[in-house]
């Protein structure tokens, strides 16, 4: 049990504001927590680091460390109060190995916390595509973390995790490979942060007047990850599709297109890319909510149509069908729990009754979905208590 209330968070990409929410950062804050906030990008991840620039918390601010070298964290780790606690972003990775070391030598506790969990096992990727990854980022770097992620947890004399909090009871398996878990790991299911920001804006005023459908960006082609695992998108090629895709929504369903643009994208460099549509950015909740129907790709967000029970159409054009399998995988995969044929937009004939059959809500389906990955005993309405109490109960009482 806490008896210091110390939680350090430490974070693998540039920290943006949608991060105070998601990690509860204001209840740990109102409990009394001394909260500190550290920036490892600069060492395990550094093409992020170069990249995310927009909508970041303020580094200047108190208890908030940017860390550019394995030292500048340790130090971090050694001035921690045996009674504090670590949430970490990341997983069992080479790149980590020394911070997972150096906590496991001054004895500190640590855990995850995933409130995002989706269809995170859904799909398969052909041994074509697994060997076309595997050379895109062939180096030594590379084949030294596939090989340290195969060996056995248990010999590099590493604590194992305290704690995993997510929102699917049927990802934990998954988990388990992915993170240190043992026997005396506790582990807490809650709600997802999707639930929680449904239950947040419950009573918000709508952001548009006017009917719409809203588009999940997903900023494919800029997107840090896709950009660290040497994956080239044309963006010219990837946004003109969309673009004459959403065109033809507005003109047969005679409503506007919103693009709610992705949480790490910068769309200020790239005016271009949605020219002709609004977009808006760190409010998909609100949106989805008071859209006529969504339009969606491989994005999770897509659980916030399944939250409200709108209508959603899966699509996919070519440049991805040729350099992202595993999108495609997850799209048709995921399409399949739905009743769902994903469109391929590019080869789209404009014929009006297949985006109409994909417009069809079957109920079942979504009550499925959203008791796996939203709230286990979602009933169809946004009700409930928010699960700040629930995970600071579980830390100060199970941990």
């Amino acid at each position: 049990m806490i008896e210091k209330k110390y939680i350090c968070f430490m974070i693998d990409t540039p920290i943006v504001q949608s991060y105070f929410s998601y990690y509860v950062l204001d209840a740990f804050g109102d409990e009394g927590y001394q909260i500190e906030l550290v920036d490892i990008s600069p060492v395990t991840n550094i093409k992020a680091f170069k990249i995310v620039k927009e909508d970041l918390i303020d580094y200047s601010a108190p208890n908030v460390y940017l860390c550019k070298s394995y030292k500048e964290i340790d130090e971090i780790i050694d001035n921690m109060p045996i009674e504090a606690i670590v949430i970490t972003s990341f997983g069992w990775m080479l790149p980590y190995y020394p911070i997972f070391s150096h906590l496991t030598k001054n004895k500190i506790r640590y855990g995850h916390m995933i409130l995002n969990s989706c269809y995170e096992l859904t799909g398969t990727v052909s041994i074509k595509e697994r060997i076309a990854a595997f050379f895109r980022r062939l180096s030594l770097k590379y084949i030294a973390d596939v090989v340290f992620r195969r060996l056995p947890k248990t010999c590099f004399n590493i604590n194992n995790c305290s704690f995993l909090i997510n929102n699917s009871y049927e990802e934990i398996e998954g988990y388990k490979k992915r993170f240190y878990c043992n026997k005396d790991t506790k582990f807490l299911v809650i709600h997802s942060n999707t639930y929680e920001e449904a239950l947040k804006n419950k009573d918000q005023k709508p952001l548009l007047t006017t009917k719409y459908c809203l588009w999940l960006d997903s900023y494919i082609p800029y997107h840090p990850d896709l950009v660290s695992m040497n994956i080239k998108i044309e963006p010219e090629k990837y946004y003109n599709s969309l673009r004459k895709f959403f065109y033809w929504i507005q003109n047969t369903y005679g409503i506007q297109v919103v693009i709610s643009a992705h949480p790490r994208s910068n769309y200020k460099l790239h005016p271009e890319a949605y020219d002709g549509f609004p977009v808006i950015k760190g409010n998909t909740c609100i949106l989805v909510r008071d859209a006529e129907f969504v339009i969606t790709a491989a994005s999770t967000s897509f659980l916030y149509a399944v939250t409200y029970q709108k209508p959603f159409i899966f699509i996919y054009n070519d440049i991805l069908n040729e350099l992202l399998e595993a999108h495609i995988s997850f799209i048709y995969n995921v399409s399949k729990e739905f009743n769902k044929q994903p469109i391929n937009i590019d080869k789209f004939n404009g014929e009006k009754a297949i985006t109409d059959r994909q417009l069809i809500v079957e109920q079942p389906c979504y009550f499925k979905s959203a008791k796996t990955y939203i709230k286990s005993n979602y009933n169809g309405t946004i009700d409930g208590i928010s699960y700040k109490k629930t995970i600071i109960n579980f830390l100060e009482n199970e941990i």
